[in-house]
Parts: C-alpha cells; structure tokens; sequence
C-alpha cells in the first residue's frame, strides 16, 4: 500500500516522564491513523538519563467494528546499580485486547498475554559465572470494566464520574509456585461547587493473592521531578543483593497520590487510598472575560489530603499484619513484638497547578502524619493532570 493513502494522519510527539523505579526519561512517540479512523499504528521508545534502562511499545488498533481488537507488544528494561552490585532485569509482553462498548459510557475489555521476564546479575564475572540468567515465562489474562460519563471545561476541570474495575490473572507456566492474581478497583468523582470549583474525591482498593503474591509500592505521586524513595516500611520490595533475582520489582505497581510522604513509604500486598482535592481556578472564578494566557487561564489553587495505607497479611486493623507485626531474632532466640500502629498514612497540603513550557504543572506542598506524628513538610514538582 501507498503510505499516505493507508495513513491519513501521522503524529510524532516527545514527552517529558519520570518513572517512579527508573528515573527521569524521553518518550517519543509516533501515532498513526487511516483517515477513517479505522486502523490505528502506535509506536513508542521511552529513554531514561542512565542510556541502559528504557521501554519500546508498538500497537496496532482495529477499530472499524462495535468490537475494538488491538494487539500490543511492551519490552522494559531496568539497570539497578548499589555500589559494586549491578543487575539487568527485562520484561517481554505480547498482549491482544478485546474491547466491546456497554454504552456511550462503559466498555468492557479482555486482554490475553504472555509475559516473559529475566534476570541478569553484572556485578562482576564471578556473580555472571555463579549466578546464571533467570527466566520465567507467564501467561494469563487481565479483563477491566471502564465507566466514564465526565465532561470537561478546561485543563483539569472535569465534572462527572469515573470509575475501573480490573482483575490480573498470571500463570507461571514452569511451577504452580510463582502464579498471582491482582484485583483493583478505582473510583473518582468530580462535583462542581460554584462556577469552575471542582471537589475531586477519589476511592482506590487493591490487592494481590495467590501463591506468590507482588508488592505494591506506596507513596509519593505521578511524575515526580527530584523525587526521594523510601525503604518500604517493614520490607522493601525494591532491595537488589548479588545473586538475588528480586524480578518482582518488574511486576509491582506504585501507588499514588500519597502527598507528604516518599515514594515507597510503605509496601504491601494489599492497599487502601482515599484522596479530596478542592480546585479552584483562581483567574476564571473572578474574571468571566476571555483570557488569552495559558498561563493565566489554566492556573488554579488547590488543596488536598490523602488517606491510606499498603500491607502484608491481614487487615491493618487487626495484631496480625505487617504494620504491627515485628520479629527480633538473637541466636539463639526469636521474639515476635505486636506494636499495635497506627496503619494509616495522612497527607494534606496546598499546591498551584497550570500550563507552562508546553506541560501542566503542578507545584505542591504536604505535611505527612505517620503514627500521630507529623513530619517534615514534603516539596513536589510534577507535571500531569487529575490525581
């Protein structure tokens, strides 16, 4: 086929991100489209500042019949480094999606895959003679309910509800051992106040089960510039040792937003988050005229807080969790200590949001309280909308 009769529309685009696990990187991506819409390429690369860790995606989407079908193909790589250790992990994933619309409003989506993950130990030639390449090979399904009536007004007013429902079935196709399940549940609902002041409130739920169940990492927020990491509270799904394969760090999910605390202040399989947000579009709110700064029009003040709380084991509000849960062990003895913590995690604060430099940027400060303590206040500089 002639190209330019095949695609109607051809866009390249070069984005700023910051990945939580690997750092501040490019994406550059290309979107075409025939001009009925009918067909969609979509193309990828996503590199970080370390020149080794990275993500290459290609898409194609069919689009012509009520059933939307769409094959995808996702390859990352991560490089941790700590002192002399150096280790490779790779993460393979060909995935088909079958999307079919309930109403104008939901849809509903299954997604057949099969992942392929490895582990490299690069620390030095002994780790790669002692420690031979690990691979594991996953197939599973992942099926999602989206519903979406909301409406906007501008950069980050939006006024309606949303909502997604999503359940993760992995398995490990060498030992029953290493299958996982993961169930998520997402809520948001943005209410007009008065004129453009919008009361976003969102309920997010989710959890891993199964027989190797996978972290999730709790804390800090969406592209986050000068970001801090913590340890993850009693574990830390992301340690790297020589020799260890902790290919789990591939397969966790970080979850955000947590203001007042850093990325990864608390781990678990198991979290529960609750966010408010009041907006208020300062200059609109007052001016009705027409505004033609960018800067001007899309600014407004916000103010937030943040409840919730990541785990191991049990409900945190029972003895028999992570949070309140600590073994000590000296040889010749171990002695297990409930603590009985506070489990949650609160964060409030104010912040400015609006468009600049070709980004939506945001600028916050929080005050975390952790155990009935309130800590030091936490700065953020990110760029991207909603929560």
């Amino acid at each position: 086929y002639d190209y330019k009769n095949l695609f109607g529309t051809d866009i390249v685009s070069s984005t700023l991100q910051v990945d939580p696990l690997r750092g501040l990187g490019l994406l550059i991506e290309s979107k075409m489209s025939d001009l009925m819409g009918n067909h969609k390429v979509n193309l990828g690369f996503f590199g970080i500042a370390d020149f080794k860790s990275s993500t290459i995606y290609g898409e194609y989407l069919y689009l012509k019949k009520r059933v939307d079908i769409g094959v995808r193909f996702d390859r990352l790589t991560y490089f941790p480094t700590n002192g002399s250790i150096s280790q490779r992990y790779v993460t393979n994933t060909l995935q088909t999606n079958i999307s079919y619309p309930l109403s104008v409003y939901s849809r509903i989506t299954a997604s057949p895959f099969i992942t392929q993950t490895r582990f490299s130990d690069l620390s030095d030639n002994n780790a790669i003679v002692i420690y031979p390449d690990a691979k594991r090979v996953y197939v599973g399904a992942k099926f999602e309910f989206v519903y979406d009536n909301t409406t906007s007004s501008g950069m980050n007013m939006v006024e309606g509800t949303r909502a997604k429902i999503s359940f993760d079935h992995y398995v490990n196709t060498s030992s029953s051992n290493g299958n996982f399940n993961r169930f998520n549940i997402d809520i948001r609902r943005y209410q007009k106040i008065h004129r453009g002041i919008i009361l976003a409130l969102r309920a997010s739920f989710g959890r891993s089960s199964g027989k190797s169940p996978k972290s999730y990492i709790f804390g800090g927020m969406d592209n986050w510039l000068f970001n801090s990491t913590g340890t993850g509270g009693v574990e830390n799904p992301l340690a790297i040792a020589t020799g260890r394969d902790n290919t789990d760090i591939m397969l966790t999910k970080y979850v955000t937003n947590v203001r007042g605390f850093k990325y990864n202040a608390q781990s678990g399989e198991s979290y529960f988050l609750v966010n408010a947000e009041f907006r208020l579009p300062i200059i609109k709110y007052f001016y009705s005229g027409s505004i033609s700064s960018a800067f001007l029009r899309n600014f407004q003040f916000v103010a937030f807080t943040d409840v919730g709380a990541a785990w191991y084991g049990a409900s945190p509000f029972t003895g028999n969790n992570s949070l309140n849960k600590k073994i000590i062990t000296v040889n010749p003895f171990e002695v297990e200590v409930n603590n009985y913590r506070n489990p949650f995690l609160y964060g409030y604060g104010l912040g400015a949001r609006t468009f600049m430099f070709g980004y939506y940027v945001k600028a916050d400060i929080a005050w975390g309280i952790q155990d009935g303590i309130r800590l030091n206040p936490q700065f953020y500089f990110t760029f991207g909308y909603d929560f």
